[in-house]
């Protein structure tokens, strides 16, 4: 399939890399997307918005909390070198 996928799309369009189209197929034909998708699917659902909000709120609080204990406090790119 990749030399005619390669052959159409030299054909159909020179926009996008045969690389990031060689790595879409292997994506699509590897199910991975598939799997991405069921994740998706089974993802909670909420039944209005401030529910959806509220929910937003307390995992944003969640995660201030986590990255501000001392243990994870954020060093500047320079303490990084």
């Amino acid at each position: 399939h990749r030399d005619t996928l390669r052959a159409m799309k030299h054909v159909m369009s020179g926009a996008t890399s045969v690389l990031t189209q060689e790595m879409l197929a292997d994506y699509l034909a590897s199910g991975r997307y598939e799997r991405h998708l069921k994740k998706l699917r089974d993802e909670e659902k909420y039944s209005d918005l401030p529910t959806l909000t509220a929910a937003i709120e307390r995992d944003a609080e969640q995660a201030r909390a986590y990255f501000n204990t001392p243990d994870r406090a954020a060093i500047s790119a320079t303490d990084r070198i």
